[in-house]
C-alpha cells in the first residue's frame, strides 16, 4: 500500500472497513500501475471467557501437591502465575504447596482475558508423642500415658493402637491427654487435625 483504488465486497472503498458481522470480506486493489489484486479474509465468532469460580479456596496439609485443571472451551492460552512470576502456560498446573500462597490463572483469547485465582492455605502436621510410666506390678495396677500433640489445629482426633485392639478419641480439643491402661503392651499412636494432616 497504499493503492490507488480500494473496492470492498460490502461497497466500501475506504482502505479500512470496520465489520460487526461475521462473514467472508474481501477487498480488491488497484496500485499506480493499473495492478489489480484482491484478498480475502473470514470472520467468525469467537468464544468470550469466563473462568470465576474455576479454582477452589483450600485448606492443605504441610507438604501438599496439588493439581489445579484451568482447561476451558475457547481458550487459546494459559498463564499460572504466583508471587508476580509465571510459573506455567499449560491448561494444567501441578505444585507443591510450602506456604499459604495464592496462585492466579489468566485465559486468553481473541474475545479477551478472564481471571479467578486459587487461595492455599496450609496447615502442620500434628505431632503427637505418647509417654508414661512403664511398668505394671500386679494385674490390679494401672500405668499413667500421656499423649502430646503439637503442631496441627484442634480439634484432634486420634487413635490409640495396642495389641488389645484401638480406642479413639474424637474431637479432642486439648494438645494434652492422660489416661489410664490396665493390660499391658505396646501402645502407639495416630493422630488427626480438623484438616485431615494427620501424623
Amino acid at each position: 500500500g497504499p493503492y490507488l483504488t480500494y473496492v470492498w465486497s460490502n461497497g466500501s472503498t475506504s482502505s479500512t472497513i470496520v465489520v460487526t458481522q461475521v462473514g467472508t470480506y474481501s477487498v480488491e486493489v488497484t496500485d499506480s500501475c493499473g495492478n489489480i489484486m484482491s484478498d480475502t479474509i473470514d470472520i467468525i465468532n469467537g468464544a468470550s471467557l469466563d473462568i470465576s469460580g474455576l479454582l477452589p479456596d483450600t485448606a492443605l496439609c504441610s507438604g501438599s501437591q496439588v493439581t489445579l485443571d484451568g482447561a476451558i472451551d475457547g481458550a487459546e492460552s494459559y498463564e499460572w502465575t504466583s508471587g508476580g512470576q509465571v510459573i506455567s502456560t499449560n491448561e494444567a498446573l501441578t505444585i507443591d504447596v510450602e506456604s499459604d500462597s495464592i496462585i492466579i490463572l489468566t485465559v486468553s483469547n481473541s474475545c479477551g482475558t478472564s481471571v479467578d485465582t486459587a487461595n492455599f492455605t496450609l496447615f502442620d502436621v500434628p505431632n503427637a508423642v505418647i509417654s508414661g510410666e512403664a511398668v505394671l506390678c500386679t494385674s490390679s495396677d494401672s500405668a499413667q500415658i500421656e499423649i502430646t500433640i503439637s503442631n496441627g489445629t484442634p480439634p484432634y482426633n486420634f487413635t490409640i493402637s495396642s495389641s488389645n485392639g484401638d480406642v479413639e478419641y474424637n474431637n479432642m480439643m486439648e494438645q494434652n491427654v492422660v489416661f489410664y491402661v490396665d493390660v499391658s503392651g505396646d501402645y502407639s499412636i495416630s493422630a488427626l487435625s480438623d484438616v485431615n494432616c494427620d501424623g
